[in-house]
């Protein structure tokens, strides 16, 4: 099998955007979270707000939703946890 020669895709000028948000609150509502993946070798675009385009066809997603978090109030109990001292 011949090696692939290899380039490196030309840069992109494009709004920068965060790699990873978390909530800032708890909602009591499941956080949901994706993942968007492409190929080296056959990569996805972006649109011109630095996002992936997802509809493109070149993209595998993943998604997982967490179980609902609570909010909290002055009226939620606090765990407190102590631990051993040696």
């Amino acid at each position: 099998m011949e090696p692939k020669e290899v380039t490196c895709r030309k840069e992109l000028e494009v709004t920068q955007v965060p790699f990873l948000t978390n909530p800032t609150a708890c909602t009591g509502e499941p956080v949901v979270a994706t993942i968007y993946m492409d190929s080296w070798e056959d990569p996805g675009t972006y649109n011109a707000d630095g996002t992936t385009k997802v509809d493109d066809g070149k993209w595998a997603s993943a998604t997982l939703q967490s179980p609902p978090v609570p909010a909290l109030t002055q009226e939620s109990p606090l765990l407190l946890m102590k631990t051993p001292q040696a």
